[in-house]
């Protein structure tokens, strides 16, 4: 995978960024190197993306990642609607 370069991901993943699904595939590239933290950032820039149903997708992905399960996001804690009206705190 691009042999960790990061600027190189980001360019050949994201693109022009005017796509939800994009920031998705570059927070699965950045998860298949390793880097969660940065998955978690690109995912969470999906999520917030918009309302549409690619940004729920990512939101999914996002809760996911954040919480280290694999699988449907199915509690009203990691719902990607209840992530929407009531975002996590910064750190």
């Amino acid at each position: 995978m691009l042999d960790h370069d990061v600027e190189a991901i980001i360019r050949t993943h994201a693109k022009n960024r005017r796509v939800a699904a994009w920031f998705e595939d570059t927070a699965e590239a950045f998860e298949e190197i390793g880097e969660i933290d940065l998955a978690i950032e690109w995912a969470r820039q999906g999520m917030e993306f918009d309302l549409g149903h690619q940004s729920l997708k990512v939101a999914d992905y996002w809760c996911n990642l954040y919480s280290g399960t694999a699988g449907p996001c199915i509690t009203s804690r990691c719902s990607p609607r209840w992530k929407r009206i009531r975002p996590t705190p910064s750190r």
